[in-house]
């Protein structure tokens, strides 16, 4: 399992446990959510690709008939952390960025990207140079990367993104929070939509059984480090 941390700190975690996890439904995002889209092609532009560029986050269905997902999540974070799984050797990539839009279409905040530590997971923090998410908003984080499929081949687009909207936490989560273990704040995070919580809580720990939980918990069984 490889991480590359982009000015994070540290954060230390308990192992959740790995029991009834899949029988757990899965969080309602709100009336107010922004429609799902269809998934693209479920390996990006490179054919060797055995996992596709992918945001950690909440994976739902439109409805069980709909073949649109909606990928989000719920930060109590003004300046949250980002999370994605990047399937390319560094030495593959010509170049990165991130980017935040609003709801509307319009970017808040853009930055180039240096990766390494990959194939595998990256953070990356929305700095405090950037405007805060207004709580109750719904925001769209992308990452585009251009790629070398081959040395030989043109450089090939792939991109991703994922919705998250800022939001507290009620007085009956709280209380929840506040009684509870650190393996159980975890699952009560993400079974009420707050997936970069559970996800600060449990990153960087070389637990490999506590990832496939969490990401089992998130509709992320297929990806694996």
């Amino acid at each position: 399992m490889s991480f590359a941390m982009i000015s994070l700190t540290p954060i230390q975690a308990q192992p959740i446990p790995g029991e009834g996890y899949a029988q757990q439904p899965p969080p309602n995002p709100g009336d107010d959510a922004p429609e799902g889209t269809v998934p693209a092609g479920s390996r990006g532009p490179c054919p060797d690709i055995q996992q596709p560029l992918t945001p950690l986050v909440l994976v739902t269905q439109e409805s069980a008939d709909s073949d649109q997902q909606l990928r989000w999540g719920f930060t109590t974070q003004d300046y949250p952390t980002f999370w994605f799984y990047v399937p390319y050797a560094p030495e593959s990539i010509r170049s990165a960025k991130f980017s935040l839009q609003t709801r509307r279409g319009e970017t808040v905040y853009e930055m180039p990207l240096s990766l390494t530590g990959i194939p595998g997971v990256i953070s990356i923090v929305l700095p405090t140079t950037a405007a805060a998410l207004d709580k109750g908003e719904w925001y769209r984080s992308f990452l585009h990367v251009d790629v070398y499929c081959t040395p030989t081949t043109p450089a090939q687009k792939d991109s991703t993104f994922a919705w998250v909207k800022r939001k507290d936490i009620d007085s009956k989560l709280g209380e929840l929070l506040g009684a509870a273990t650190r393996e159980e704040q975890a699952i009560l995070y993400v079974q009420n939509g707050f997936s970069y919580e559970a996800l600060n809580m449990l990153a960087g720990r070389e637990n490999q059984q506590e990832w496939d939980n969490l990401l089992r918990l998130l509709g992320l069984d297929a990806i694996s480090f």
